[in-house]
């Protein structure tokens, strides 16, 4: 091999390098944006019925009705939001871990 050849060798490593940093930064970065998903609504849409139905076969005073209805609203959608962030944020730090061990792989 002549040195053009490790010129163009190494050139073709060095960008499949920065071309897979690329993918990751555009992962780390997708993964920075999160809104209420299908499985949240539909969990708080189910209470909701459960409660509507409960009402119709037993006599719920009506501050009653409205203090369930809120903490049937409150905890899916919690858990939700909770879960989605805690999901985001370890795979976030686990692409933030591969950048790094990448950047140090390429400085030894």
């Amino acid at each position: 091999m002549d040195n053009e050849e490790i010129i163009n060798v190494e050139t073709q490593l060095e960008l499949e390098r920065i071309s897979e940093l690329q993918r990751n930064k555009v992962e780390f970065e997708k993964l920075g944006d999160s809104g209420i998903g299908f499985k949240d609504l539909f969990a708080i849409l189910v209470s909701f019925g459960l409660l509507l139905a409960a009402n119709s076969f037993f006599t719920i005073d009506s501050e009653l009705f409205q203090i369930l209805a809120v903490i049937l609203f409150a905890v899916p959608a919690i858990q939700g939001i909770v879960k989605a962030e805690s999901n985001r944020t370890n795979r976030r730090m686990d692409l933030l871990l591969k950048i790094i061990k990448q950047e140090q792989s390429k400085n030894t």
